[in-house]
């Protein structure tokens, strides 16, 4: 399974709790630690993006063309981006929705992981 994490947070007990989203096939599973808690068609990223996620920055555009990907169907695909504005004092983390002739939109991850979890256990 190809993927990548999606959010990244610390536990109660200092364990630090990786959710990621991996390719399984016609679908995309979610994972929270080590367990796979369900599955999610692509749409349901995308849905979560749209509703979501905003324009990027111009000068954040261009960074989107090197950063890790996961292939979306017809064409769409998943960008994680590790970026820091101008105003923040330390970088965030971003999930970035790009698509074919569509301008790429972005949300910071915790806040989509925690509804691709929510669709994920949903199912």
């Amino acid at each position: 399974m190809t993927g990548f994490a999606i959010d990244e947070h610390i536990a109660a007990d200092s364990t630090v709790i990786v959710t990621a989203l991996m390719r399984d096939g016609a679908r995309l599973a979610v994972s929270v630690g080590a367990r796979v808690i369900g599955h999610v068609p692509d749409a349901a990223v995308q849905v979560v993006l749209r509703r979501y996620g905003r324009p990027l920055a111009d000068e954040v555009v261009p960074l989107v063309a090197d950063a890790p990907r996961l292939a979306l169907s017809d064409g769409w695909s998943l960008v994680r981006l590790h970026w820091r504005a101008a105003v923040d004092a330390a970088g965030r983390d971003y999930l970035v929705l790009v698509g074919p002739d569509a301008e790429p939109v972005g949300a910071l991850s915790p806040m989509v992981g925690a509804a691709i979890v929510h669709l994920a256990q949903r199912r």
